[in-house]
């Protein structure tokens, strides 16, 4: 995987008054940049798999790539990006329906490292996602797609592998 995501439940503390959006400028940038430069480098390289992380939470989106690609995952908690405000602001208060239903819905076949904790594992059901990508990249391609989103500014991430299928789908390192 070489993802660019951006995982955005501030955005549910704002409407309940608890912060203003403006005093997080990076919240700001992510959830309104385009992924215009991300894709049309996908393109070029002739990546095939991309989804947008929306609606379904980091894991929703995961689980439907590798469920038509018939395999599973390895994913390094440690390496996927959070914004510095979202873990402080991941409260029950926060939480909204769509997380909770898509926490019902997805939290089975899954291995969660013991360090991660339950305010953590909500963050990757949250719906509350903007901006962000998730693209599954040929090892043989990988170092090189990743400089070039760099390259454009565009923060990139590896957060893990996919592996022969396994269950359960996805293992939290």
């Amino acid at each position: 995987f070489a993802p660019r995501i951006r995982l955005l439940e501030p955005s549910s503390a704002a409407k309940n008054s608890m912060i203003d959006l403006s005093e997080h400028p990076n919240c700001l940038k992510f959830m309104t940049e385009l992924n215009k430069i991300a894709s049309e480098i996908a393109v070029d390289m002739n990546i095939e798999v991309c989804t947008d992380i929306t609606g379904f939470g980091l894991i929703g989106h995961l689980k439907n790539i590798l469920r038509a690609s018939n395999v599973s995952a390895k994913i390094d908690f440690a390496n996927i990006p959070i914004l510095d405000s979202v873990k402080k602001l991941s409260s029950e208060e926060n939480w909204s329906s769509g997380l909770i239903n898509n926490e019902k819905a997805l939290k089975h076949n899954i291995i969660w490292n013991k360090s991660i904790s339950e305010s953590e594992k909500k963050i990757l059901f949250d719906p509350q996602t903007s901006g962000g990508l998730l693209f599954t990249v040929d090892k043989s391609k990988s170092i090189e797609f990743q400089s070039k989103l760099s390259k454009n500014n565009l923060e990139v991430s590896k957060i893990g592998i996919t592996v022969e299928k396994t269950n359960p789908e996805i293992e939290f390192l």
